[in-house]
């Protein structure tokens, strides 16, 4: 196999990001432009972002394969995220099937943080969350697969559970030194575990 060819079988088998992710990304810069995060950013910011850039436009379908997966998403030093996927499973009205799995990010993480998330992931039963959520999500325009339709009611149902693993634990606020969630995702793809 070529170079040419490997493109363009990464090219057919790039998916767009779902639109959980896209939210995500936008509500992370319109943070950042308010400048709503006070840590400092560390000098090797401006190379890295000019270098994504750039592997962007030189290797976009990889790069675009990589960006789809939620967890392959690098988050600030520091930082923890659930190891343990949250199931998310739903089958559509046409009759298309979705299995999924979301994760939570944790800032200034307390010890056992990290471990009690992914060990309340383990213990609770998760059977029918996805098609809960998905069946009472709000209908997406151009949303196939439903991902829109159930990101559209994961944020509360995350934030309870959130809460309930991790007692005072703040909700998308960066408050240094507190624990707290400041991110969530998922993904959609074969490989879910």
């Amino acid at each position: 196999m070529n170079d040419t060819e490997l493109d363009e079988l990464l090219a057919r088998a790039a998916r767009p990001l779902p639109i959980a992710a896209d939210n995500l990304a936008a509500s992370v810069a319109d943070d950042v432009a308010r400048g709503a995060r006070s840590r400092r950013r560390r000098r090797w910011l401006i190379p890295a972002l000019i270098a994504g850039a750039f592997a962007l436009t030189a290797g976009a379908s990889l790069t675009a394969i990589q960006l789809a997966q939620w967890q392959g998403v690098s988050m600030p030093e520091g930082n923890v995220r659930s190891t343990v996927p949250i199931p998310l499973e739903w089958v559509t009205e046409d009759g298309h099937a979705e299995r999924c799995g979301a994760w939570i990010e944790l800032s200034d993480p307390g010890p056992g943080d990290r471990t009690a998330l992914d060990d309340a992931i383990r213990a609770h039963d998760w059977s029918g969350f996805g098609q809960r959520l998905y069946d009472t999500g709000d209908p997406v325009a151009d949303d196939p697969g439903g991902e829109g339709r159930t990101a559209s009611r994961l944020e509360p149902e995350l934030r309870a559970f959130a809460e309930q693993t991790i007692p005072g634990v703040r909700w998308m606020e960066d408050d240094a030194g507190r624990t707290a969630v400041t991110a969530y995702g998922f993904r959609c793809a074969p490989d879910v575990p």
